[in-house]
């Protein structure tokens, strides 16, 4: 899981991780 939450970071860096977390 933490190797997609630091793809999504790379195509959402305008939102933190935090909100990437819940869209994940």
């Amino acid at each position: 899981m933490q190797a997609f939450h630091e793809a999504d970071r790379t195509q959402r860096p305008d939102l933190p991780p935090e909100q990437l977390r819940t869209c994940g």
